[in-house]
């Protein structure tokens, strides 16, 4: 785990969550439900790991459509 995030990772993880209100917005869903935190993983697993372990692999791969899973 990188503990030190540098900005590519910050952005993507804006990218990605901006991404995810817009369409819980436009799908009637209201305010975005999920947390920014699920965002930094993803971003991070995207930008500096060759893939992500998870049980939710759903959560990720809507916002992070070109992640690789594990699990």
């Amino acid at each position: 785990m990188d503990f030190v995030l540098d900005e590519t990772v910050w952005r993507e993880t804006g990218r990605s969550f901006a991404g995810y209100a817009q369409r819980q917005r436009a799908s009637g869903g209201g305010r975005p439900k999920r947390l920014l935190a699920d965002f930094l993983i993803g971003a991070h697993a995207v930008l500096r790991a060759d893939r992500l372990l998870t049980l939710d692999a759903s959560r990720y791969l809507e916002a992070f459509p070109g992640l690789r899973m594990m699990g």
